[in-house]
């Protein structure tokens, strides 16, 4: 992969003799490494539950009152926040 020019996916791998020939990609993989994953512990029950304050948002904005959309809103962070 990085005597092709690409970014490879480990970290561990990212310093190497192909890399070092183009300084963008030792600038990605720089960053890259330092990433993380972002975790939404509610995610499910937020946006996947057939009850959940995703759908009702979505119920109340499209076929409902959508005078309601900012509360509903609050109620995804509020799950999201549980």
């Amino acid at each position: 992969m990085a005597k092709g020019g690409n970014i490879v996916a480990r970290s561990d791998l990212a310093n190497n003799k192909y890399a070092a020939a183009d300084p963008r990609v030792v600038t990605v993989n720089q960053v890259a490494a330092k990433g993380v994953t972002p975790l939404a512990k509610n995610f499910g029950q937020t946006f996947n539950d057939p009850n959940g304050p995703w759908l009702v948002l979505t119920r109340d904005a499209v076929f409902g009152d959508p005078s309601k959309v900012d509360k509903d809103n609050d109620a995804i962070t509020a799950s999201l926040k549980g």
